[in-house]
């Protein structure tokens, strides 16, 4: 079995490979949707805003870490939303177009593999998830409580066949007590 380490700026070419998002206003105007995976340069500004001078020598998470413990919880949900957005927008075009793409490509020729990523989104889950060897039950490589997205039941009892291990934690699941 090949193990993949997706690093940092793995997705930096995905929104290009998707193409621009268009969204029409309330008054029949076309916009474009500025969505796409922040850049650890760009993090800061967007979490933390434009006046926020971090210190150089701390780390993003840090960062985060800090304003969790000062329950400042408005960066990292600044940063989810984010991810969410670009994972709507995005990975989703990209899992589930036609064309080719490089990223359906990898997957598609390496959907035999685990992967251990370093970044927060979800783009190779919604690719091995569109290819039917990924489930959030246990894809992550523990037993997740998921709903599945509606027509997808037939997922529902497939063990995954490749799983995606986030080396830094992932956005879409938390631990709970029960």
């Amino acid at each position: 079995m090949v193990t993949f380490i997706l690093g940092a700026g793995f997705n930096i070419d995905a929104i290009s490979e998707a193409g621009p998002f268009f969204g029409e206003s309330l008054w029949g105007e076309r916009y474009q949707i500025e969505c796409g995976y922040p850049l650890i340069a760009d993090m800061s500004r967007l979490c933390f805003g434009t006046e926020h001078r971090p210190d150089e020598s701390k780390s993003i998470e840090v960062l985060f870490a800090e304003a969790i413990e000062r329950g400042d919880y408005r960066p990292l949900t600044i940063f989810a939303n984010c991810l969410r957005k670009a994972d709507y927008y995005i990975a989703r075009r990209l899992a589930v177009c036609n064309k080719a793409n490089s990223y359906a490509r990898f997957f598609r020729d390496f959907k035999g593999s685990h992967f251990l990523t370093f970044n927060y989104d979800s783009l190779a889950e919604t690719f091995l998830f569109q290819l039917g060897i990924w489930n959030p039950r246990d894809g992550y490589g523990v037993s997740v409580e998921a709903g599945l997205p509606p027509a997808a039941e037939e997922f529902a009892s497939r063990e995954s066949r490749a799983l995606v291990l986030h080396l830094h934690g992932s956005l879409c699941i938390r631990t709970s007590e029960t």
